[in-house]
């Protein structure tokens, strides 16, 4: 949830509010060449036909409006944030001895961003436009458990930073004019992520492949709280 206040009328060169912001976020992806590569490694190891199938993860988004200038017709507001993103897939089967595979993606990121909006009403705002860069940190842990075993567990991460972007769309309710308000946010995002490696430098999806780990934008969602403080 972003927080989102909006400061007394004023000419440029004043920074109206400042702030900071808490809320609960999803954001759907389409890794394909990781959801295949995981449900063929789920699959010998249990015997199951069942597939790995991550497709949205969930979290938390913490931040901080830098600035909202707030104008007679428009305001602009400059932020960033810290996204945590996770989901579990598990796949599972009993014949005799019960066999469980359970991976876990994380794709937690920090973004910056700008919005240009309108007020629409006393109590209701328009962010009509927002934009911004990402800055990704993709970890997958991989859990294998047997009945008959100690469970072993193999875990990746992508060496850099993967940089992405989104743009959005929101609307901001005013419960305490610039001091209280609520965020929703609609956003699409882009971002590339081309393999993982373990601690041993060994690729997750190999060499040869010539899939991706995630290579499609698609669409996030954000409701905020935002907590402004007057400058």
């Amino acid at each position: 949830m972003s927080v989102i206040t909006n400061a007394q009328t004023c000419g440029f060169g004043c920074l109206g509010l400042s702030g900071f912001y808490g809320g609960y976020s999803f954001q759907n992806y389409e890794p394909t060449g990781l959801n295949d590569h995981l449900s063929k490694l789920a699959q010998q190891f249990t015997s199951s036909q069942d597939e790995i199938k991550f497709n949205r993860g969930k979290g938390f988004r913490i931040g901080a409006n830098i600035f909202r200038a707030k104008f007679s017709k428009y305001f602009l507001t400059a932020k960033g944030f810290y996204q945590f993103l996770k989901e579990e897939q598990t796949v599972s089967t009993s014949a005799g001895n019960e066999n469980s595979f359970k991976s876990v993606l994380e794709l937690n990121h920090w973004g910056l961003g700008l919005d240009f909006g309108i007020p629409l009403a006393r109590f209701l705002n328009w962010k009509i436009i927002e934009g911004g860069v990402t800055f990704y940190t993709t970890d997958l842990s991989n859990e294998l458990n047997a009945s008959d075993q100690e469970a072993t567990e193999n875990k990746f991460e992508h060496g850099d930073v993967n940089v992405g972007y989104y743009v959005a769309t929101g609307l901001i309710i005013h419960i305490i004019k610039d001091y209280i308000s609520i965020e929703g946010t609609a956003a699409y995002n882009q971002v590339t992520i081309e393999d993982l490696v373990d601690g041993d430098g060994n690729l997750l999806l190999g060499d040869n492949s010539s899939s991706s780990i995630l290579d499609k934008g698609n669409f996030s969602a954000t409701i905020q709280l935002n907590i402004g403080v007057p400058l």
